[in-house]
């Protein structure tokens, strides 16, 4: 399952590889253009399955004012708010069992903001974890 994707920052062959293995892909044109849905049914189906599942968040998946320390900053990315929204009742799966961040760049990393947007992001996964917030 991909949640974000954007064609224009990706190969058509990639979304041909997805679709030949069955990948789920939610385009961020689609989050944003019909809200959350359709990525809300998708991850729901992910946990009604009650079976381990990993998350990786590609940190360039958010908007450059949010995430500009990435290998390929997107000015028409996801606004953390959007993401964190969705990534919560994961968050707070018994099922997942691992968690992690790519596509962090400090060389590129303006004032830190993509590193304290990713520990952020670790911060809500924690705080949901512990029923802390």
């Amino acid at each position: 399952t991909c949640i974000g994707a954007q064609r224009s920052a990706n190969t058509p062959s990639l979304f041909s590889y997805a679709e030949s293995i069955g990948a789920r892909v939610v385009l961020a044109r689609t989050l944003k253009t019909e809200g959350l849905g359709e990525a809300q049914a998708v991850l729901a189906r992910i946990m009604e399955r009650q079976a381990p599942f990993h998350i990786t968040i590609c940190c360039d998946v958010f908007a450059a004012a949010h995430a500009p320390g990435v290998s390929a900053p997107q000015p028409l990315g996801l606004d953390p708010e959007t993401v964190l929204t969705l990534l919560r009742p994961l968050f707070a799966s018994p099922h997942l069992m691992v968690f992690d961040l790519a596509e962090v760049s400090p060389r590129f990393d303006a004032d830190h903001l993509t590193a304290r947007l990713a520990g952020i992001l670790i911060f809500s996964l924690i705080n949901t974890r512990t029923g802390s917030g």
